[in-house]
């Protein structure tokens, strides 16, 4: 079982996963119904990390 899950997406997709699985209670509620994952850290301050575009304009 994995410790830690971490996200990587666009700041739009950060936004939607922060509302849905966290201010709507879906993970922790995932975490209820699987109580084999409820040491697995899944922190929306820690484990979401936003993709920025770096390209440079020609």
């Amino acid at each position: 079982m994995p410790d830690e899950v971490h996200v990587l997406s666009t700041q739009d997709g950060l936004n939607q996963i922060r509302k849905r699985l966290f201010e709507d209670g879906v993970f922790a509620q995932f975490k209820r119904d699987y109580p084999i994952l409820e040491q697995t850290k899944f922190d929306p301050a820690n484990h979401l990390h936003v993709i920025t575009d770096q390209m440079v304009s020609l």
